[in-house]
């Protein structure tokens, strides 16, 4: 989970990783977030194995934040939709991304609305995602559960679709 403060990290993984719905403050500490999902792809059952490490948006915890990206097969990077700044340090964080992934890492940007005033447009969305070739979800912060297991089940057949690609 990659992002500036604020965009709904911590809350995506305590609502839909963890199944907690209480509410918290900035992430000071980094743990990982261990969560098995089962996937079907090419008609075999493939049970993987997530290591999630939920980062703090801040920029001076960024040394720290890239060596949790270290070797990362996939991202996940917020943005707030009602906040122009944090979709502006999104190609930073590609950056990030590129260096410490390398150029084959799946990423997901996954912009996050917190109110109905909606700064950042969906069609300045999309053309991000598509000048980036990275994958796209929208969710809600209030109902941020309804759509998190297809953003698991996307992202993590992603990964598996290029893994198992590269092994043939």
């Amino acid at each position: 989970m990659l992002g500036s403060q604020n965009t709904g990290k911590t809350h995506f993984v305590n609502t839909f990783i963890k199944n907690d719905s209480v509410e918290y403050n900035t992430t000071i500490d980094i743990e990982p977030i261990v969560k098995n999902i089962k996937i079907e792809y090419q008609n075999k059952q493939y049970t993987i194995r997530l290591q999630i490490w939920d980062t703090n948006g801040q920029e001076r915890f960024k040394c720290i934040t890239s060596l949790y990206l270290k070797n990362a097969s996939g991202v996940c990077l917020f943005c707030n939709e009602n906040d122009q700044e944090s979709f502006n340090k999104c190609s930073d964080y590609l950056k990030q991304v590129e260096e410490m992934c390398g150029p084959n890492t799946t990423v997901m940007l996954i912009g996050n609305q917190f109110s109905q005033e909606k700064v950042v447009q969906t069609d300045e969305l999309i053309q991000f995602v598509e000048q980036h070739n990275i994958l796209y979800s929208e969710i809600n912060n209030k109902s941020t559960s309804k759509n998190g297991d297809e953003i698991l089940q996307r992202i993590v057949t992603s990964i598996l679709q290029y893994k198992l690609n590269d092994v043939l």
